[in-house]
């Protein structure tokens, strides 16, 4: 895969088509994903900025980081208000990177069907060049 590929389905894809989206199902690939480009550019930014800029980052993407786990907790069966486990110090983060790194469950369950591996199971269309 491509970097710029990797960049829109597993970073801008969440960021700017998702920025609400609470329902639905999201499984641990993209989730991880997400979180090893928020660490890596939150590494980069504090780094430039002293941490400033790194802060407007976090404020700016903390609804698409709330849906994106709300979506993982209902790929394993769960409500998304388990996600409030996260405010609580210190043991909170814990528990939630435990959640995460569980499997979502086989077949559909309430919260909709098995997330497909966006990138690895897509067909993609040859693209058409405009004859004129």
């Amino acid at each position: 895969m491509d970097f710029k590929k990797y960049c829109k389905t597993y970073f801008t894809d969440i960021i700017f088509k998702q920025y609400f989206e609470f329902t639905g199902r999201e499984g641990r690939k993209v989730f991880w994903l997400f979180a090893l480009n928020m660490t890596i550019i939150n590494v980069i930014l504090g780094y430039i900025s002293a941490g400033f800029l790194s802060m407007i980052l976090s404020i700016l993407l903390f609804f698409p980081s709330l849906g994106l786990t709300v979506r993982r907790f209902h790929d394993i069966n769960f409500s998304g208000w388990w996600t409030l486990l996260g405010f609580i110090p210190v043991i909170g983060a814990f528990f939630l990177v435990v959640f995460a790194c569980i499997p979502g469950t086989d077949g559909e369950n309430k919260y909709g069907p098995v997330v497909v591996d966006a990138v690895a199971n897509k067909v993609e269309e040859p693209e058409v060049e405009d004859k004129k």
